[in-house]
Order: C-alpha cells, then structure tokens, then sequence
C-alpha cells in the first residue's frame, strides 16, 4: 500500500471519530502538486464550457518551464513516535473536557478555577493588536496565560477589578511583544468551581464512546493508533512540503500559456465564489480567510506555476499512472466524496479528470523514490534544517 493510500485511510480513521472538515476548507487548501484538484469538483462544468476558454490547449510546457532539482535530492524523514506522556496528555484532554463547574460569589478564586474576565493591555501606556477581550473564559493554573497573569489574578472575588504587570516572554509567538513589558487591568465577571471530576476508567470510557469501547485499555490502544497515524502523516507531509519545496525553488518559469491560466482561473473562481456564498462573505473576505489575503489572480497564479512543474515532471520523466494505482487511490477516497463505487466516483467528476489529479499524486510518490530519504529524529530534523538554513 502506498502512503498516500495510507494517508487516506488514516484521515477516514480520524473524520470517523471527529467532525469532518468542510468541503471548502478542502477547496481552499493549497497542495503544491494538486492544482488540479479544483478540475475534479467543477469537471461537469468544464467538460460544458471547454470550447469557451480561449488560448491554446496544445502548448509545450518547456516552452515555459526550466526544471532544476528532482532527482537524489536529500530528505529528511522525521520517524513518527507517540510517547505515553502524550496518550495521558491526550487522556487528560479528555477528561478535562467533561468536568462540570458551578458558579461562586463568596471566596476568591485560585488554581482550578474556571474564570470569565474583562481585560485591556497596554505597553507604555498604548494598546496593542491581541491585548484586549471581553468574556474571557479559561481555567487558572491551565498554562493558557503568558506567566505572571494567572498568578495576579489570584486571590481577586467576583466584581474586582485589579491592574497586573507582566513581561510578555522572549520566545512569544508575536516577535514584536517579545521581552516588552505590559500592564493589564482586568475585571473578574464570573468564577465557577469544579462541581465534578471524572475518572479515567472503563465506566467513563463506555460512556464517552457511547459503548464503542468497552474498557480503558481498549480505547488507549485506539488512542495510541490514531495519534501514530496522524504523526505518520505529519512525517508524510513534511518531507513532501520539503521536496517540492526544493523543486519549487530551483524550478524557473517564464510565462505561462494563457489556455491554462484561463482553465484554472475558471474552476478557481468558480469554487470561491461557492465558499463565498455558503458562508454569506465577500469572495475578499473569505480570500483573507482561506488564502492568506492573496488577490483572485495571484491566488490562480500560484496554481499555474504548480501545474505547470507539475506537468512538466509528469513529461520528463515519463509518469504513467498504473491501472492498479488508480484503483488504489479512487477506491481510499470513496468514503470521503460519498461514493460506493468507483464507477460512481467517475460517473461524478469524469475519469480523465481523476486520472490526471491522481497522476499528479502519484508524482509525489515517484519523486519520493528518486529521492535520498534518510530518517531521523523529530529533535535531529530541527537542528538538521537550523543548521541548513544558517548555511544558505
């Protein structure tokens, strides 16, 4: 089974026991090798309008593509573990997201509480971007708060209002509150006490999965399989996001034939607008949302560069998708596009279609073979790619 195949089955794992992830943020997602993804969901479309995109549909990809390096490139693979200490953070996730609280008035509050604050952060004496909220509900003691928040809250009841000095840390995430020094006035709106804790055993295990498992031990093995799937398709994704990063950066492209840019234009522009509508936005809105504020055209161009690489490995190295793959690959999408058969799959979106978006998938798989993968430790992937990119 290939890894893709693999990928796929542990996403249908995870969309099995979570909600599933919406249409349009599958849309929107941007694969570097699967520009055209967006063909499989507006096929009908195209095959109805495709004597209306002009340009030439015969172009020569080298007449735009000057591939770099794709072959014996050196990869890091990053071995997929799953620790105890995180199936018990895992199981403590768990737990913490069935205890019930009950509001209190008469104590200050400490470690454990569950509280709603007012807050307003100011860096000599200016507010800053995040600094601010209302209705803010979080559980002291939690780590959820730079250090020094939780610890001036303490001891405040119900109705207080309290100004606290903090340092925002060094390492935090917003480099430019990095080591400032901020001051906060908070007011305590609403405290609540744990009322009931549960208990990791086989009763709560039953209840939680609504019988599914029947004893503790059962669903920590499952918990330990689902997080090594999805640390194993983290690993998966990024030593591919590596390798085309490579292709991407040592690829040159001048220009681009206008068939193809109107092609992807079309079915781009299509499924934004539908994302657009579902959710009652602006298609700037939900450009900001899902694409990073990149402009309709500079959005479509990204896939045009993708798919012009993409096409031109395809022909280079001679890439034919094998009958037995493409049934591999359609068949661990079923489930996910609501299809029992692959007839029905094809029926949908078109077989010319799948086989050229699964063509592309297969590439990565090719090019991953070409490729000196060697495996390596999460903590030697870190210093392994620091110490490269000091040397760029």
């Amino acid at each position: 089974m290939s890894n893709y195949a693999k990928r796929k089955q542990a996403q249908a794992l995870e969309r099995k026991k979570q909600n599933r992830k919406s249409v349009i943020s599958v849309l929107i997602f941007v694969l570097v090798v699967a520009a055209i993804v967006f063909g499989i969901w507006y096929a009908d479309v195209l095959r109805e309008r495709k004597n209306q995109i002009t340009g030439d549909p015969n172009y020569d990809v080298f007449d735009y593509v000057t591939l770099g390096q794709y072959k014996d490139l050196e990869l890091y693979y990053i071995k997929p573990v799953v620790t105890d200490e995180e199936v018990k953070e895992k199981i403590d996730s768990i737990l913490a997201s069935k205890v019930k609280y009950s509001e209190f008035k008469d104590r200050e509050v400490k470690s454990g509480d569950k509280v709603t604050i007012n807050f307003a952060g100011t860096i000599d004496g200016k507010a800053f971007e995040g600094g601010t909220s209302e209705n803010y509900t979080y559980v002291l003691g939690e780590g959820k708060m730079i250090e020094g928040f939780d610890e001036g809250i303490y001891g405040m009841k119900v109705g207080e209002e309290k100004v606290i000095d903090v340092t925002f840390p060094d390492d935090y995430s917003k480099k430019d509150l990095r080591g400032k020094a901020a001051q906060f006035k908070i007011s305590l709106i609403k405290a609540q006490a744990v009322s009931f804790q549960p208990v990791w055993d086989d009763a709560f295990v039953k209840e939680y999965t609504k019988d599914e498992y029947k004893t503790a031990e059962a669903y920590e093995k499952y918990l330990y399989e689902a997080m090594l799937a999805a640390a194993t398709e983290a690993s998966d994704s990024q030593l591919e996001n590596d390798m085309w990063k490579i292709i991407f950066e040592t690829a040159k492209i001048e220009g681009y034939p206008d068939y193809l840019y109107n092609s992807l234009n079309r079915q781009i522009t299509a499924s934004i607008e539908a994302g657009a509508k579902q959710y009652g936005i602006t298609t700037e809105v939900y450009m900001q949302y899902f694409a990073g504020g990149l402009s309709i055209h500079e959005y479509v161009l990204q896939h045009v560069e993708s798919s012009l690489i993409t096409k031109a490995l395809i022909k280079e190295l001679k890439v034919t998708l094998p009958d037995a793959k493409y049934v591999e690959y359609a068949t661990s999408d079923l489930e996910y596009y609501g299809f029992k058969t692959v007839a029905e799959f094809e029926k949908a979106y078109g077989k010319e279609a799948l086989i050229e978006y699964y063509t592309e998938i297969y590439l990565s798989d090719v090019l991953r073979e070409l490729s000196e993968v060697k495996e390596v430790t999460k903590e030697e992937y870190e210093k392994l790619t620091k110490e490269e990119a000091i040397t760029k």
